[in-house]
């Protein structure tokens, strides 16, 4: 008779992962049995999420002078690689979504642009 109910929420999507064991089950066999049932549904996730949630993780634990290097070198690993000296990105990642025309030609785009960079701070950046 399955009358226990281990719950784990997913902290990539926010999902509750269930795993119903006989309550005979001692505290191991529990944690074990939910310990799986969250590695199956991390499986359903697609490996380059799994990866940027390890980097978001373990991104504090980084000496703050050292992030941006770190993080350049991962994105330059999981985007491309070396040939020679020269850095060659992968496939996917060498052909643009828009032209540039498409880009810099939109109004909308470059305000929208202009939003997201610009600091809330009133004394840093006085609105107009």
């Amino acid at each position: 008779m399955n009358d226990l109910r281990a719950l784990s929420e997913c902290r990539l999507c926010g999902y509750l992962v269930e795993a119903d064991v006989p309550s005979s089950w001692a505290p191991d066999e529990v944690m074990s049995y939910a310990r799986n049932a969250m590695q199956e549904h991390l499986g359903g996730h697609a490996p380059a999420e799994l990866v940027r949630f390890q980097i978001r993780e373990n991104l504090s634990e980084l000496p703050e002078d050292d992030r941006s290097s770190v993080i350049r070198g991962i994105y330059r690993e999981l985007l491309g690689r070396m040939e020679g000296d020269t850095f060659v990105l992968g496939e996917s990642d060498s052909q643009g979504l828009y032209t540039i025309d498409e880009v810099l030609g939109s109004i909308d785009f470059h305000r929208l642009y202009q939003s997201s960079i610009r600091c809330e701070s009133e004394e840093c950046c006085p609105r107009a």
